[in-house]
């Protein structure tokens, strides 16, 4: 592997290069370290991170072809290395070696997982990774005067397949093909790197001795004093994280029972779902207990159960609206929308108490003083003494969340939800009070 100095030369810079223009960048962050380049490239909050990554993708493949020929090809993904993985799946078994877990997650598992609608990146540890080792021997070189470089751009160029042609046979086209690609271990020791003068081969296991290994381990994995392979999921940005986890969920089962079977154990260790899962069920619970007490408080001033249902009522149809309101600007529930929710239950059948309490109130006293109790006239009367009061009550709510407009993007993204459910439900509460309780 090239160190990172030459990492830096030769890859980060280009690929630096390359996307620095990129629209709505806010800054580069690259990283060289030995095998490995990341360059992180930070939006301004809003951008449309899917087609960003398409612009990326545009840029590097341009720039391909100025890579070292010998490296992977460059991967594009909008997520952050720093984000906690969504699932975290460890594979454990008692009679394979860990390098052969590592085995089987890089060559069947990841790839599965990376196809994963809303996954970002898949990062294994644990296990040491399969490399061909190529160990030269100085000596043998020297006497063979061979030149170390010229051996490494030997062995690169013959590892591969070219398309060298086609045949047409009347309405059919047979291509050919040159296969020059590596399958074993002994064609690489029999290359032929260089012919001497009086005509004899020199071939690669003359000058180097060419073994099936693994590489040094960077980090050890254990479960339960076990040695384990473990595999970090990751999501992307704007993926849901209950979702995402449920197709990963659903993948590691199909892995365990067509490739895995018995001998292989894989295990959930975390998962992210399971807590957000738990917050979303505490805020639901809280909304419900939050309408079963608002229900009492009601009963307790009005002493009539009849008042007490038409004013409760309300509040199911008013959340019926809320939502509709939130479905139409594209917001989802999640926790920020449900404590907005469970904030404006309370606030939610205040319109419908004041304009019911009227409304009797108008009927006691037409019955006081001997005059017609016409329940559609009284109603009207004492919704539209309220209308005004109504409408005033609810647009000084609103207006507290009118500067969310005007703020930082970035705060206005996160807590643009709470503040559009809470406006939303005060609107609804409106519309409900001055309709379905008169």
């Amino acid at each position: 592997g090239l160190p990172p100095e030459d990492i830096e030369t030769l890859v980060t810079k280009i690929i630096e290069e390359a996307v620095a223009t990129v629209q709505h960048l806010r800054s580069v962050l690259s990283v060289s370290r030995k095998d490995r380049s990341v360059v992180t490239l930070t939006y301004e909050p809003g951008t449309d991170l899917s087609f960003a990554a398409l612009e990326v993708q545009e840029r590097v493949a341009k720039i391909r072809n100025k890579l070292p020929k010998d490296i992977e090809k460059p991967v594009v993904a909008h997520y952050s290395e720093n984000d906690y993985p969504v699932i975290i799946l460890s594979l454990t078994s008692d009679k394979n070696t860990p390098e052969r877990l590592r085995e089987i997650v890089d060559n069947q598992i990841k790839p599965k997982l990376m196809r994963v609608n809303g996954v970002a990146n898949v990062e294994v540890g644990g296990g040491r990774e399969r490399k061909i080792l190529v160990e030269f021997y100085q000596d043998r070189l020297e006497a063979y005067q061979l030149p170390i470089r010229e051996v490494i751009d030997t062995i690169g160029r013959n590892n591969v397949n070219l398309l060298t042609g086609k045949r047409e046979d009347g309405a059919a086209e047979h291509f050919v093909r040159a296969m020059g690609q590596y399958k074993t271990i002994e064609d690489l020791k029999n290359l032929n790197v260089r012919r001497t003068r009086e005509g004899s081969s020199i071939k690669l296991r003359d000058v180097a001795d060419v073994k099936d290994f693994y590489l040094d381990a960077q980090s050890y994995a254990r479960l339960n004093r076990k040695p384990t392979v473990s595999v970090y999921v990751q999501k992307e940005n704007n993926s849901n994280t209950i979702r995402v986890a449920e197709r990963v969920r659903k993948v590691a089962r199909t892995v365990q029972e067509d490739i895995l079977g018995t001998q292989i154990q894989m295990d959930i260790i975390t998962d992210q779902s399971v807590f957000i899962k738990e917050a979303m069920d505490n805020v639901t619970s809280s909304l419900s207990m939050g309408m079963v007490l608002t229900l009492l408080v009601i009963f307790f001033f009005l002493r009539d159960w009849r008042h007490t249902l038409v004013v409760f009522l309300s509040a199911p149809v008013a959340l019926l609206i809320t939502l509709s309101f939130m479905l139409s600007i594209g917001l989802s529930l999640n926790i920020m929308t449900l404590s907005a929710l469970a904030l404006g239950i309370g606030t939610v059948v205040d319109g419908a108490t004041v304009v019911l309490e009227n409304i009797l109130h108008k009927k006691r006293h037409a019955r006081k003083e001997g005059k017609s109790e016409d329940g559609v006239v009284l109603s009207v009367e004492g919704t539209e003494e309220l209308f005004t009061s109504l409408i005033g009550s609810t647009l000084t709510t609103v207006v507290v969340f009118l500067p969310i407009v005007f703020i930082n993007k970035q705060v206005k993204i996160l807590y643009s939800g709470l503040a559009y459910t809470i406006a939303f439900s005060m609107v609804a509460s409106l519309l409900v009070a001055v309709t379905l309780v008169p």
